[in-house]
């Protein structure tokens, strides 16, 4: 991992903390400084995203998403408890937990 990443890796514990920004009167959160992690998993939920709902959690230059707005990383996050919370439902939680769990440990 770079030293870019591990400044905004959740399993470095975060040390940059979220990076929101300024950009006019509106509060986002650029795309290179999401938690490194959640890189390909906001990629996708970005190209899953509805085109209507774009301009609420979008920050756009050009055409080409540059952020996520405060109320799109809100909404992000909320996808992803929701996520989390019904992957605790699947019948192979257990399995799933005990396979990912060693393969970190070993």
């Amino acid at each position: 991992m770079a030293s870019d990443q591990k400044i905004r890796s959740l399993f470095c514990g975060i040390p940059a903390g979220i990076q929101f920004q300024e950009v006019g009167e509106m509060t986002v959160l650029p795309l290179s400084a999401v938690p490194y992690e959640f890189e390909r998993t906001i990629e996708n939920w970005i190209l899953a995203l509805p085109a209507e709902l774009h301009a609420d959690a979008l920050y756009v230059v050009d055409g080409v998403p540059e952020a996520l707005t405060h109320a799109g990383w809100c909404a992000f996050v909320s996808w992803m408890l929701q996520s989390l919370d019904e992957a605790q439902s699947a019948r192979n939680f257990r399995h799933t937990v005990t396979e990912c769990s060693l393969k970190s440990f070993r």
